[in-house]
This record gives C-alpha cells, structure tokens and sequence, in this order.
C-alpha cells in the first residue's frame, strides 16, 4: 500500500514539475515577428486616430496588447533582440509597410 502511494504521489510531482517548465516556456517566450508587425501596425493606426485623448489612447493601447497577449516590454525586448539585425528589420519593415498600405488601401 505504502508503495502504490508513493508512485501516485511521484506521478503528481512530475506532472506539476513538467506543467510549471511548460507554463514557464508558455509565457517566457519571445514575440514571434509576425505577432510584433501585427502590434506595431495596429498601435501606428490607433496613433492616427485624432479623437482619442490621453486616456483613450492608453486603453486601446492595452486593448491591443492584450488581444496579442503581449505588452510594451515584449516589444522593447523584441526591438533589443533585432537591434543587431539589420537583414532583419528590413524584412520586418516590409511586412509593416505592407500591411499599413492593406490597411489605409481597405478603409
């Protein structure tokens, strides 16, 4: 008796112990480039919007971030990361460019 309940309580620390490195990685991962062209575009339109006050602008702002499941320090440290990159950032200012044009070209 005594052994079955000690395989059933090393089952549950393992599956803890596996579901925290999963949950960690989850949320410790770094924006894709997709994602960021996606924040960084939207951000750009809310920009150009001239009704929205101070206020406005904050809450949309964190209305976006949170749709992506991203905040600003995601993307500072997604614009560290690429610093060094230019191949890089010219490929990610493509896609910018191009959305942004999509974008303005629907409305």
């Amino acid at each position: 008796m005594l052994l079955g309940k000690k395989i059933i309580l090393s089952a549950i620390i393992i599956f803890v112990v596996v579901f925290a490195i999963y949950l960690y990685h989850q949320l410790s991962r770094p924006l894709s480039e997709d994602k960021f062209v996606q924040i960084y575009v939207e951000l750009n339109l809310l920009q150009t919007e001239p009704e929205l006050s101070g206020n406005s602008f904050s809450k949309m702002k964190e209305e976006i971030f949170k749709k992506y499941k991203a905040d600003q320090k995601d993307l500072e440290k997604f614009i560290q990361d690429y610093k060094n990159n230019p191949e890089k950032w010219v490929e990610i200012w493509r896609k910018i460019n191009q959305k942004l044009k999509e974008k303005v070209e629907s409305n």
